[in-house]
């Protein structure tokens, strides 16, 4: 069995397979498409090389695995992104209870009351996390801190 990294048209990785498949065989199958079929360089462990979708780019016949800030970079970029829809929601609710308290005069019954200081702590809770994310980014996993900034040479390239 061998491991193989795909590439979309401007050379990131995107997708990583094992299988019984030569280079050969698979290149034939992407044949007219952008993307890009590399044997994976022999001294990377499996779950190293599992890694490098989103985390690595192919030019000029290297794997070239981006540096340990750019990497933390994009798993902020990727929370922040699940933060947002949290955010949208809990400011949804917050928004159609403003909108009945108006319509009733200010008078909430008990449960929207509860409903509206439930949702209020959420988004306050969702802020604070977006501040910390924003000022610290979160750690990469040991795989790819042991990989950031490396370059390896891709054979047959």
């Amino acid at each position: 069995m061998s491991t193989f990294i795909f590439t979309d048209g401007e050379g990131n990785v995107e997708e990583v397979q094992t299988t019984t498949g030569t280079l050969e065989g698979i290149q034939s199958d992407l044949a007219g498409s952008e993307r890009q079929v590399y044997q994976a360089p022999p001294d990377l462990m499996d779950a190293q090389v599992h890694a490098l979708p989103g985390n690595s780019k192919v030019s000029g016949g290297y794997l070239e695995v981006f540096s340990l800030r750019a990497i933390r970079e994009r798993l902020a970029a990727i929370e922040l992104e699940g933060l947002e829809a949290d955010e949208y929601h809990t400011a949804q609710a917050l928004q159609t209870i403003e909108y009945i308290r108006g319509k009733r005069d200010g008078n909430l019954a008990p449960n929207l009351r509860e409903h509206y200081e439930h949702s209020a702590r959420e988004f306050d809770a969702i802020e604070n996390k977006r501040s910390q994310l924003m000022a610290t980014a979160p750690e990469a996993p040991e795989v790819l801190r042991s990989l950031a900034g490396r370059r390896f040479h891709l054979g047959g390239v």
